[in-house]
């Protein structure tokens, strides 16, 4: 029988404890402490420190041991609960500790560290929504940022973003240098597409932790976004060097890798991925994709038939069924294709839903400019003078999947032509003419001559941020499908400016916007139904015929059936349309595409060969699922020169 401790050798053995928790030493202070515990098994002093240093020793079961021998004697106490739940949870019951932080709060149920411990213990065991309402009511209460911060993260865990983001934005407010709430704020803005706004918080949090891969990780993606191809191979190849455990690591350079039509190098990351991730849902996604792009359909389409949905990974379930979409299209079975491009827009809708993305920004801005339209006597508008030396640029607009990408590779393969792709300039001047008018776009109607200068300021300054070095004297070419909203903008403000609208078979370009993963947004929300997608075509595209066929503006509309069918000869046309010298680098676009380090959008695989055909007339494969879209969409098969038979 050990020999009792006196209340002095108690003391001492405590003391050394504490001094050897405060040095880092656990397994010290845990030595210390048991040796109280053993002796006295309702020494509160010795339990608490027990709870604190065994954890770093990896003798967790034996203290909970203790723990259990001592509650039979004590009465219940707030903070040995909460020190058996923390041992509880760190040995994996969370069920336990779940059920000693429950304990805690009936005991003190004003006590904020018992209500927190609970929420925290409710999200570990994936119960994020009955963690909210912990939180919520502990915030109210008043605690600190470390309960703003759990919330955050509970609301990650249900899809709420938009929450999450208000409660990151509270921890930063608290604790502005924590890096965890530094980089989940960058994940959710850059899944928004708020890409500038990301860029703050995750370039902050890499400069305070230079070795976090799950902040690196993020910034690689964050430069992958932005076209910054190269920085986010060398960015993801870091994180998965830090921690090659890191199963994104591998899925998102394969993604790059791929972006950078590295197809070797993509395979190589995804295989390596596979061998230590077998079964990985994500990156059998990438190997799929891969097989596609090398002609193995029928092993891509093996690969995913056996992969389940997974509904806590919204991303994943979509990426499957978009890709087994894809493959079945490449099959010439229509059938199973448009059923898995639905499944696959379900899940791009909630994953839209969580981001708060809704389509009523699109539908409003168009509805707000047909008003306009309709209202305006375009016709007798006074015209603008312009006095600031600057040419005026050349707009490429339409409506997605049009063929502005292919128009964007030709034109931009000229030595004398620079393409400026999906940028924000209109925005820029779009919000002069707001904040300095009647509002927008009634505004329009009532510009005058310093206000048209302030937003060709506003323009031009953010097109002189996007050009490529060395543009010089070349000609600008903004190429933005959706500045056909603006083009009223457009024209008020650039009086000498030419237009080049690409058109394409309404059935075709309805169809293609559903076939495609376009990342959640505003403008690309209303195309998670093929019934949204007519009807947001078809009203943007009567807004613009109704707005071209009411004023005299220097346009020139490519169809691109013509433009696969006699490349030379629409190329030739669209060259003098613009103005500058035939070049026959034109014909070799797909060259200069592949120099390049992406084209940043989903038909990046397809410009970087030359001229197929093989997309024309797809929606006749479709004719079965598309037959009740085809009425309303025909006014405008006649309109653009199609035949409506």
């Amino acid at each position: 029988m050990a020999k009792p401790l006196t209340s002095a050798k108690r003391n001492q053995l405590l003391q050394r404890a504490v001094a050897a928790l405060e040095g880092g030493n656990a397994g010290a202070a845990y030595k210390a402490a048991v040796q109280v515990a053993r002796q006295n098994a309702s020494d509160v002093d010795a339990l608490i420190m027990l709870s604190q240093a065994a954890p770093g020793t990896g003798r967790i079961d034996e203290a909970i041991r203790l723990f259990s021998v001592a509650m039979k004697s004590l009465a219940p106490r707030e903070d040995l609960l909460i020190c058996w739940g923390n041992l509880k949870a760190a040995a994996g019951d969370l069920s336990g500790a779940t059920e000693c932080f429950q304990n805690a709060v009936t005991v003190a149920p004003r006590s904020l560290g018992a209500h927190l411990n609970l929420a925290n213990v409710l999200l570990q065991a994936g119960k994020a929504d009955e963690a909210v309402r912990v939180y919520d009511q502990v915030i109210k209460n008043g605690a600190g940022w470390q309960a703003q911060y759990g919330l955050a993260n509970a609301s990650v865990a249900l899809g709420n973003l938009q929450a999450a983001e208000r409660a990151f934005v509270s921890v930063l407010d608290d604790q502005p240098q924590h890096v965890g709430a530094l980089n989940n704020l960058g994940r959710i803005l850059m899944d928004r597409g708020f890409y500038d706004q990301a860029a703050i918080y995750l370039e902050k949090a890499e400069k305070l932790q230079p070795n976090n891969p799950g902040v690196i990780l993020n910034l690689g993606g964050l430069r992958r976004r932005q076209g910054a191809i190269d920085e986010a191979v060398l960015l993801t190849k870091r994180a998965i060097a830090i921690n090659p455990d890191l199963v994104a690591g591998y899925s998102n350079l394969a993604d790059v890798l791929e972006m950078a039509n590295r197809l070797e190098d993509a395979e190589a990351a995804v295989d390596a991925g596979l061998a230590k991730f077998p079964g990985n849902a994500g990156l059998l996604v990438q190997a799929a994709r891969l097989d596609r792009r090398a002609g193995r359909i029928q092993q891509a389409v093996d690969r995913l038939s056996h992969v389940e949905d997974d509904v806590r990974d919204v991303k994943g379930a979509a990426a499957r069924h978009q890709e087994l979409g894809v493959l079945y299209d490449k099959l010439d079975q229509p059938a199973e294709a448009f059923d898995h491009f639905s499944q696959a827009k379900h899940w791009f809708g909630e994953l839209s839903h969580q981001l708060g993305i809704t389509s009523d920004l699109y539908f409003g801005q168009v509805a707000a400019m047909q008003a306009f339209v309709d209202e305006a006597d375009l016709a007798a508008l006074d015209p603008v003078t312009v006095s600031d030396g600057r040419k005026d640029p050349c707009f490429m607009i339409g409506f997605l999947r049009s063929g502005t990408t292919l128009l964007h590779q030709i034109l931009d393969s000229h030595p004398e032509v620079v393409v400026v792709d999906e940028s924000p300039m209109a925005l820029a001047a779009m919000d002069v003419v707001a904040s300095s008018t009647g509002g927008y776009p009634g505004g329009l109607a009532e510009l005058d001559d310093s206000t048209v200068q302030k937003a060709r300021d506003a323009y031009f300054s953010s097109l002189d941020e996007h050009l490529p070095v060395g543009a010089g004297e070349k000609l600008v070419i903004d190429k933005f499908p959706f500045n056909t909203m603006r083009a009223p903008l457009l024209w008020r403000l650039f009086p000498e400016a030419k237009f080049v609208f690409s058109a394409r078979h309404p059935m075709d370009v309805c169809l293609s916007c559903f076939m495609q993963a376009f990342q959640p947004s505003a403008v690309t929300s209303p195309f998670l139904s093929m019934a949204e997608t007519v009807h947001a075509y078809r009203g943007l595209m009567q807004m613009w015929l109704d707005f071209s066929g009411k004023i005299d503006i220097t346009c020139m509309t490519v169809r691109y059936e013509d433009l696969i069918a006699d490349q030379e000869g629409v190329s030739a046309q669209l060259i003098d349309f613009i103005g500058v010298p035939w070049n026959d680098a034109v014909m070799r676009f797909y060259e200069t595409a592949q120099q390049s380090s992406s084209v940043s959008n989903p038909s990046y695989h397809q410009v970087i060969q030359p001229i197929y055909s093989d997309a024309a007339q797809r929606w006749r494969r479709y004719e079965t699922q598309l037959a009740e879209h085809e009425e309303p969409l025909r006014p405008f098969l006649t309109a653009f020169g199609y035949d409506v038979t």
